[in-house]
């Protein structure tokens, strides 16, 4: 019925997107459900909301976790923040692709050892998909591919 994938592009740098395509098919038969994709984002990793405000054509969104754009990652919660966006699916319903981007951006990181290289990485969760169809009072969980 749907499947999600994902990507980061550029795969480094300070400041990079997500893309999910999330396929759908019958999705006639999906206008009662809302879909959504959930992110996990580790420390070094946010989202500016201003900039989220942009895509409001695309998705809306809630956001948890340190707002502070400004702080770098010894400051900010090590459970990192969280990110939920409602999409909104195409008018045209001969339409079967969403594509879903997200910019997201490197928080400076924690001063380097003189004895180590100060280059620092952060894996990504990809994002979590579900549809949530009230008339049938379940969540259909995507396969993540």
């Amino acid at each position: 019925m749907a499947s999600l994938v994902s990507s980061l592009h550029p795969k480094d740098g300070f400041h990079t997107t997500s893309i999910t395509q999330i396929s759908i098919t019958q999705l006639s038969a999906l206008q009662n459900c809302s879909l959504h994709l959930y992110y996990t984002l580790p420390p070094l990793i946010f989202v500016d909301p201003y900039e989220l405000v942009h895509h409001q054509h695309s998705y809306d969104f809630k956001h948890w976790g340190t707002s502070n754009l400004e702080l770098p990652v010894t400051a900010v919660n090590l459970e990192g923040s969280a990110l939920l966006l409602d999409v909104s699916f195409p008018d045209d319903a001969s339409v079967d692709v969403v594509q879903v981007r997200v910019p997201l951006h490197m928080r400076y990181g924690e001063p380097a050892q003189s004895n180590r290289s100060g280059h620092q990485t952060a894996e990504i969760p990809w994002p979590v998909g579900f549809l949530a169809c009230p008339s049938a009072c379940e969540f259909l969980r995507f396969l993540v591919v």
